[in-house]
């Protein structure tokens, strides 16, 4: 295992931009948050991704929990810098937590447009 993830550090630091998602649960009284990454290839346009991990949560999900985790396994995987946009669910929570992230990390590329206002933007386009 550690092999993959050695492996996954090496090949995220070749990588100039990902997308991440992010989202928490509960599950026996416990709570949990897990973080995934994207990318496309460069040589081959390929889309490429992988589970950065499934970290346990104490206590409630507050922005400020969901924020230090982000942060946390971003600078684990060396790619705090990289994150062109993160989807997540539309919990008031998460929109919290990335308006603090960005300023916490002078990330100002980093959104979190839930899946749901994209799809909205669709529905209510005129094009």
């Amino acid at each position: 295992m550690k092999n993959n993830l050695n492996d996954l550090k090496e090949k995220l630091s070749t990588i100039t931009f990902v997308c991440t998602t992010a989202d928490c649960w509960t599950a026996r009284r416990r709570s949990f948050m897990g973080i995934t990454v994207h990318w496309i290839e460069p040589e081959t346009l390929q889309r490429s991704g992988a589970c950065l991990g499934i970290r346990q949560i104490t206590g409630s999900h507050t922005y400020d929990v969901l924020a230090k985790t982000i942060e946390s396994v971003g600078e684990e995987f060396g790619i705090l810098d990289k994150i062109s946009c993160c989807v997540t669910d539309s919990g008031s929570n998460f929109m919290k937590a990335f308006k603090h992230f960005s300023r916490m990390m002078s990330i100002y590329h980093c959104l979190m447009m839930p899946v749901t206002m994209r799809k909205r933007r669709r529905m209510n386009s005129t094009c």
